[in-house]
């Protein structure tokens, strides 16, 4: 309202008109695209189904029905909370994510003589590997998980 009120004051081959049009078009995407992610994520199957089967259809409905790639969702962790820290210092990235599930045995997972399907912390442990950076994973049967990305990164200090 405050953006139409100073174009009210413009004429209309203003330059800053113009302007003042693509900023407010800008804002009203920018509410629009706000109201529809609060939507998705305060979903009735957050609520009814649980994380697992809320992630699962956004999974489904954002990647499977818009871009054709089959998505397989596991709900193994059977984790009751989950905390991720982010940490930045001295040019050092370090996120941790911590859960409080059954927990599991990261070797026998990197190695790949498990059950599951897919590559998921290999594939971490790869793109880390790629970017200079490091994975470790604290875990055992029973006990949780905890998960620690490091990676060296440039921000600007503004």
């Amino acid at each position: 309202m405050q953006l139409a009120a100073v174009r009210k004051g413009l004429s209309k081959d203003d330059k800053r008109d113009a302007q003042l049009e693509e900023m407010s078009q800008t804002l009203l995407k920018t509410i629009q695209d706000t109201r529809h992610l609060i939507f998705e994520l305060s979903s009735p199957s957050l609520n009814e189904l649980g994380l697992g089967a809320a992630i699962n259809g956004w999974m489904e409905q954002q990647i499977e029905n818009k871009h054709g790639i089959d998505v397989e969702v596991f709900n193994h962790a059977q984790a009751k909370k989950i905390s991720v820290w982010l940490d930045y210092v001295a040019g050092q990235l370090e996120i941790k994510i911590q859960d409080d599930g059954v927990g599991f045995d990261p070797d026998r997972i990197m190695q790949g003589s498990n059950n599951l399907k897919g590559f998921g912390l290999f594939s971490v442990q790869e793109r880390m590997a790629d970017l200079d950076g490091e994975l470790a994973i604290v875990s055992r049967p029973g006990a949780g998980s905890k998960l620690i990305l490091q990676l060296h990164v440039l921000m600007n200090q503004a």
